[in-house]
């Protein structure tokens, strides 16, 4: 009932938690990009979590470093637990933030078609301390960048075996018979896969029922730096540690801030009562947990700005409220134990 065509718009009654008063808001429908980085800064180090791969992920990570670099530490948490891949080009992108004059991946082909390729990162002058978090989860794309890290001697993995997928796969269609005479003469092309391209260089779409189906062949593998398959095997990390439970970061927490609205000195809401909370555990506020926004507020959340990377002006924006979100999520995340170990063997010589 909420979607619909883009630029149209829909009204909406928002009922934000324990606040029992309605909230009307007129939202206009747009494409939705799901963003697949998100980071917070977790004691002596950043927390990173990648959901997955898309084209966009290198320029989330690359947005995520530069916060993490303005907040001053150089040790990365990389979370790719229950990342089951995506685009190459978002893993490759992702690695050369990362690596430095080192090969990231080999592709190689089994037949003349196609060429190899070696994909490599350039010089980078920022060096980072890393610990991946993999488990039986992670799977093509994750375990390219996981296998680049721990190949390079960039980082150590902590948790369980990776997944074991490291082929290359391409789909071609079918068009039944009377669709494949129809579309070679359209055409003039007699081979399938061409009829299918020049279609759609045509801007031409064939109906539903004139497809028979597709064929997924598998015309290559990845091999990592060192030139080794992992297909059917995966990855063993440097550090194996069983867990089943759910990944802290994932877990919604209880008193999380509805973001909806920005906040300022001055203003009121139960949502201010929240940051307050959350401030308050991360020993930044001490003051009283009423709804009113004051100038302690305004310099506590000043104060976590500065430490997470923000800009930090004591606005309560949206990303500032995200950003506490996110804290709030990892307060407790001794309890999942694979990141627990990971953030221990990272800090460990500070400990």
């Amino acid at each position: 009932m909420v979607k619909g065509l883009v630029n149209t718009d829909v009204n909406l009654e928002i009922l934000p938690k324990g606040s029992g008063k309605s909230k009307f808001l007129t939202l206009t429908r747009s494409k939705i990009e799901i963003k697949t980085v998100a980071y917070t800064i977790y004691g002596d180090a950043a927390y990173i979590r990648i959901t997955g791969f898309t084209n966009k992920t290198g320029e989330e990570f690359s947005e995520a470093l530069d916060k993490i670099n303005r907040a001053g530490t150089n040790k990365l948490l990389l979370d790719l637990r229950d990342n089951g891949g995506g685009t190459i080009r978002g893993c490759i992108d992702t690695a050369r933030k990362i690596l430095s004059n080192e090969t990231i991946v080999k592709l190689e082909f089994g037949y003349n078609g196609y060429l190899d390729i070696r994909y490599t990162a350039s010089q980078n002058p920022r060096e980072y301390e890393i610990a991946v978090l993999v488990n039986e989860g992670t799977a093509s794309a994750a375990e390219i960048l996981s296998a680049a890290i721990q190949d390079n001697g960039k980082g150590m993995l902590v948790g369980e075996n990776t997944f074991g997928k490291s082929l290359v796969q391409s789909s071609y269609l079918i068009l039944t018979d009377e669709a494949y005479d129809k579309y070679s003469r359209i055409t003039g092309e007699t081979n399938m896969y061409v009829i299918t391209k020049t279609l759609t260089r045509m801007n031409i779409k064939p109906d539903d029922d004139e497809w028979l189906g597709a064929l997924k062949l598998t015309i290559g593998e990845y091999m990592t730096p060192n030139g080794e398959s992992i297909n059917n095997t995966g990855i063993n990390p440097d550090v194996f540690v069983e867990y089943d439970g759910p990944i802290a970061f994932d877990e919604i927490q209880e008193g999380e801030i509805f973001v909806y609205d920005k906040y300022n000195i001055g203003m009121a809401s139960e949502q201010i009562i929240n940051a307050k909370v959350i401030l308050g555990e991360l020993g930044f506020f001490f003051g009283e947990m009423t709804g009113y926004y004051d100038e302690e507020v305004f310099d506590s959340v000043m104060k976590f700005q500065k430490e997470e990377g923000l800009y930090p002006y004591g606005v309560l924006d949206f990303t500032t409220q995200n950003a506490l979100n996110n804290r709030l999520r990892l307060i407790r995340a001794d309890s999942d134990l694979q990141f627990f170990l990971a953030y221990r063997e990272l800090t460990k010589e500070e400990q």
